[in-house]
């Protein structure tokens, strides 16, 4: 035999003695698999920004222009709470497009709680005075009533 015949031949018998059979890995979760995941992954984050916003909602008050959107963010959460809680649990709608939404949104509001609570800090409480009369306004940038003044 050739030397040109014979080292294919070994190389081919190492190659095929050496190498182990590939299985692919065909197991994909079930449906009801998924949504476990993703309530798993995205309800404490939910329930993070809930508490979040509930700690706000005294302080915004103080502020009309907070409060109304404070008002607002709260709107949106409870509807796109429900949204992604009414998708995972129908049988017709799409998963992993659910588990794209919760994402979305638990960023999207991670960032708007965060700036409303920056904004919630900013609040100040000036004592403006009329008379024996005193009175406290509260906001991020506070003005006295017309007739009062500023108590320093």
């Amino acid at each position: 035999m050739n030397m040109k015949q014979v080292l294919p031949a070994v190389v081919a018998t190492i190659l095929l003695g050496t190498s182990s059979i590939a299985f692919a890995d065909t197991t994909t979760p079930t449906r009801d698999e998924r949504v476990a995941q993703i309530h798993s992954q995205y309800d404490p984050l939910f329930t993070d920004l809930a508490t979040r916003l509930s700690v706000l909602k005294s302080k915004v008050k103080l502020d009309a222009n907070l409060n109304r959107q404070y008002a607002a963010v709260i709107l949106d959460f409870t509807t796109m709470r429900a949204t992604i809680n009414d998708g995972l649990a129908s049988a017709t709608a799409d998963v992993d497009a659910m588990g794209q939404l919760a994402e979305e949104e638990t960023g999207e509001f991670a960032s708007t709680v965060y700036n409303l609570e920056l904004d919630a800090g900013k609040i100040k409480t000036i004592s403006c005075v009329k008379a024996k009369v005193t009175k406290k306004v509260s906001g991020v940038k506070p003005l006295c009533p017309k007739g009062y003044i500023k108590k320093k």
